[in-house]
């Protein structure tokens, strides 16, 4: 189980027991110092939240623990990972890949599939004029949670936000699939919402997250129009053709200045 604190020491704490809980470690592992007052102020930012890798792969048995570091009003998602049960941990990663300045990164969920494939999903808050906007996203792992590939949008746009953020962002996994879920506000109330995700092709255009089958997606992009033996160059906006006009290995679909 994973938790924070939050009063006098801002610590992400973790604690364990291998006996279906008659006994516990003697002393709580710290992850990681948070920043001073920062989930004290934005407790509704998110909790920590933890998941074990099971799939019999490179990886099985390391915990993963994500969490949302606030500084100076904005909150990004951070993981760290332990291959000894907890007993040790690593330094804290970076998930989130959305630069805009202002946004927050929050809720964050992470749970691993039956291939090890460590998947976080999070809450983006964007100010905005008329009140606070928000959107799901998921970030993916292939590599132990070493990196994540591009992070991609899986709600249906932003979407308005209420005073209470909701507290049902929590996905399920099951084969290839993630089940991302979470609250929103597009019909006045907050309402909980889901979305299916492929987890080999998050677009479903056709175009594999990983078409060269390395391990890695996103890492040897289609160019030239190419579709096969080469990775989805926008994995999360469905682009069948692959079109890449200005061949930097992102396609028109997603490039900012194609």
């Amino acid at each position: 189980m994973t938790w924070a604190t939050t009063w006098y020491a801002q610590r992400i704490w973790f604690d364990r027991s291998l006996d279906g809980g008659r006994t516990w470690l003697s002393k709580d592992a710290r992850i990681t110092d948070i920043p001073s007052g920062g989930n004290r102020q934005g407790t509704f930012l998110g909790w920590p939240t933890v998941d074990v890798d099971r799939s019999g792969g490179p990886h099985h048995g390391r915990v993963y623990v994500a969490w949302p570091r606030y500084t100076l009003g904005i909150a990004d998602v951070e993981l760290a990972w332990s291959d000894d049960r907890g007993d040790h941990w690593s330094e804290p990663v970076r998930v989130d890949d959305l630069e805009v300045t202002g946004d927050s990164h929050t809720l964050a969920w992470v749970v691993v599939d039956g291939e090890g494939r460590v998947c976080v999903t999070y809450r983006l808050l964007r100010p905005d004029p008329a009140g606070r906007l928000r959107g799901q996203y998921l970030a993916v792992s292939t590599d132990g949670a070493v990196t994540f590939g591009p992070n991609v949008r899986v709600s249906d746009g932003i979407y308005p936000n209420l005073i209470f953020n909701g507290d049902y962002d929590e996905p399920a996994v099951a084969g290839n699939t993630l089940h991302a879920i979470w609250a929103d506000a597009r019909f006045g109330d907050n309402d909980v919402f889901t979305q299916s995700i492929d987890l080999d092709d998050f677009d479903e255009d056709g175009v594999l997250n990983d078409g060269d089958l390395d391990g890695q997606y996103a890492d040897h992009p289609c160019t030239g129009g190419s579709t096969t033996h080469c990775d989805d160059n926008c994995p999360g906006t469905p682009n069948a053709d692959q079109r890449d006009g200005d061949h930097d290995g992102i396609g028109d679909a997603c490039d900012d200045t194609p």
